[in-house]
């Protein structure tokens, strides 16, 4: 099954070992609003609209993954983070399956989520990348979103779903 990660914050190395096995990768910009609007995209291109999406970050990525994740959790499957940083409101707001990639010696963070979050320690990218696609190969499945139709409105962030509303 063919999934699309939106991918924030890895590096070329990272997002290749990402690809594969299923997984086709979008990389963006490493803030909220693009992760939001490749979510949007994704929901609305004939193309790839019956794709599943899971979403992964890295440094500041991972903030803007689990800010979109938290924002539109209809939007995505699963998320995936590599980050020493978390801010609890976020991780408090998630409502999907989050895998957090950290430091060993980092305290517990998943109680702060549900219980459809691990936390694992990554020795390096290349194992760090294996448990993101297994991770994804898991939770990212094709009942999450609904597909496109042909004809079907699209609207930008802001605009009215009504258009004759001011």
């Amino acid at each position: 099954m063919d999934r699309l990660i939106i991918s924030a914050g890895a590096d070329a190395p990272l997002a290749e070992a990402l690809s594969g096995r299923g997984n086709i990768v979008l990389t963006v910009t490493p803030v909220t609003r693009a992760v939001l609007y490749a979510i949007d995209g994704a929901e609305t291109h004939e193309l790839i609209c019956e794709l599943p999406v899971g979403l992964f970050g890295a440094g500041h990525g991972a903030s803007a993954v689990l800010e979109a994740a938290a924002d539109r959790p209809w939007g995505c499957g699963a998320v995936v983070v590599m980050n020493d940083v978390f801010e609890p409101s976020v991780l408090e707001r998630l409502r999907v399956p989050a895998l957090l990639l950290t430091r060993p010696e980092l305290r517990p963070l998943c109680q702060l989520v549900h219980e459809h979050c691990e936390q694992a320690a990554p020795r390096d990218v290349h194992e760090a990348a294996r448990l993101a696609r297994a991770w994804f190969e898991r939770h990212v499945g094709a009942a999450q979103r609904e597909p496109w139709s042909p004809g079907a409105d699209w609207y930008g962030p802001g605009e009215p779903l009504d258009p004759t509303l001011p």
